[in-house]
């Protein structure tokens, strides 16, 4: 199956350049809130892929479910240090169990969860490691944050950089028209 330029499928601009969503992005939208979310908590399987510094795929009842790592932004692809959160993410759980908590459907990124990989929350440690940013949405009072200012704090990982450049601020999903802002 080809894969879908998500910009263009998701994204439509108004006379003032503000996102307004396309007919595509409410079919798909209707689609997520009728899938189960409760069917993807308290998952377990084993992971057999690491697509990304915060994405581990894991093989559940013969299938094979992607999920985002909550909280967490990882370097994208072509992105300093994208290659090595992917490798820093397969250490900790490439052919280990793996627990999925509190999942729910996160648009346009897709399911996400609290992953825990042989015992091990996933998301604190590519934190601890300098391997991840904690995300916007993550709550205030997050163990995420402490973890991420030690980080910084000792220069691991992606905190060797001065200031790292952020994946949202890397690849925008749906960047502005020309002139528009």
């Amino acid at each position: 199956m080809p894969a879908i330029p998500l910009a263009g499928f998701f994204c439509n601009y108004n006379l003032r350049g503000h996102v307004r969503p396309t007919a595509n992005r409410l079919v798909f939208m209707a689609l997520c809130w009728a899938l189960p979310i409760a069917a993807h908590a308290g998952l377990s399987g084993v992971a057999v892929a690491i697509p990304m510094g915060d994405k581990v795929t894991v093989l559940v009842d013969q299938r094979r479910l992607t999920f985002r790592l909550g909280d967490i932004d990882a370097p994208e692809a072509g992105q300093p240090f994208s290659a090595r959160a992917a490798q820093a993410l397969a250490r900790l759980c490439l052919g280990k169990a793996v627990t999925v908590d509190d999942g729910g459907i996160d648009l346009p990124r897709g399911i996400f969860g609290h992953v825990g990989c042989a015992g091990v929350d996933a998301a604190e440690e590519q934190v601890r490691r300098g391997m991840a940013w904690v995300s916007a949405e993550a709550h205030a009072d997050s163990t995420l944050h402490s973890l991420q200012a030690e980080a910084k704090a000792q220069g691991l990982g992606l905190w060797i950089d001065a200031d790292p450049l952020p994946p949202w601020t890397w690849h925008g999903f749906c960047p502005a028209p020309p002139g528009v802002w």
